[in-house]
């Protein structure tokens, strides 16, 4: 039920496209601590076999993301050979709070579809010059969206005066227009 999540559900349903949100265990026992890699890669898997069980259901194109550590979990699926048009990243954690030298990232060299990255300029757990480096170094085309007035979460700084809807706003034109272009590109 995290806001972002539940607007980002709405939104793109509302533009007519099929959409399932889901909680990984240790979100729906309501634990501060995530659950461990292994148990977050296979929830997110079964989350996705689900929807393409049903072919009635199945989609023309199939697109991955999420916020966070979502969006992190989306991107090492991918990198594990779930097959997907593309992906988006909202707000990718790409190292520990403070420790931009700290990044987990071998795994996205793997990846070959495009991804959409939407990233808040003071987000704790992404320095974006960081991130632009290493989407320079990685072969799939990537596209990079910074929110200067955004942290953590894609929540705006308080002394910005915007506010969390005008920059859901912002994410989801850059995630239409991103989405559109893989329409076109299938």
């Amino acid at each position: 039920d995290e806001p972002n999540l539940v607007a980002l559900q709405a939104s793109l349903a509302a533009a007519g496209h099929l959409v399932l949100r889901f909680n990984f265990p240790y979100a729906e026992l309501k634990k501060k601590r995530p659950d461990t890699p292994a148990i977050l890669d296979r929830t997110f898997k079964t989350a996705v076999a689900a929807v393409l069980a049903d072919p009635e259901n199945a989609p023309v194109r199939m697109l991955v993301g999420g916020i966070g550590l979502g969006a992190r979990v989306a991107t090492r699926a991918i990198a594990q050979g779930l097959k997907v048009d593309a992906a988006f990243s909202l707000g990718f954690p790409l190292h520990p709070s403070g420790k931009p030298g700290h990044q987990d990232v071998d795994y996205m060299f793997r990846i070959i579809c495009p991804v959409l990255f939407v990233q808040g300029a003071r987000d704790p757990h992404c320095r974006t010059d960081k991130l632009e480096e290493l989407l320079r170094r990685i072969g799939a085309p990537t596209r990079l969206h910074v929110i200067p007035d955004c942290g953590a979460g894609l929540e705006p700084i308080k002394r910005s005066g915007r506010t969390a809807s005008m920059i859901r706003e912002e994410v989801m034109a850059q995630l239409d227009l991103f989405i559109q272009e893989v329409i076109r590109r299938g």
